[in-house]
């Protein structure tokens, strides 16, 4: 797919409201945009920042499950969306959070970006 095409698909510089913040049973982080189908991410892997688009959850999630936190992989999910399409990820009063333990997301609204480490 051309770039003009995928531009189409996503619309940069507009803030998204984050639908729902999601922890899997493995431990797997998943962010869920509010964007329409066909709409997509499919080109997040461009930011090489560790994130990829998964079509069968339609969320945003790390390429591996690893030593680092869902709070730190949150921050990196938001941040290669903006490097890689200028849009601001930003929770709403209507984000949905499944199983997230509560000092996780405390962390996530506060803005607590933890180190790498």
């Amino acid at each position: 797919m051309a770039d003009r095409e995928w531009r189409e698909r996503v619309p940069q510089g507009n803030p998204i409201a984050i639908a729902e913040v999601e922890l899997s049973r493995e431990g797997e982080l998943r962010v869920h945009p509010n964007i329409p189908e066909p709409q997509c991410y499919e080109f997040i892997w461009r930011a090489a920042m560790g994130v990829r688009w998964s079509n069968e959850c339609r969320a945003l999630v790390p390429y591996e499950v690893g030593e680092k936190s869902p709070t730190w992989w949150f921050f990196q999910i938001r941040d290669a969306v903006a490097c890689e399409y200028g849009q601001t990820l930003e929770l709403a009063g209507g984000t949905k959070w499944t199983n997230v333990p509560p000092a996780v997301r405390s962390e996530i609204e506060r803005g607590v970006i933890p180190d790498a480490g």
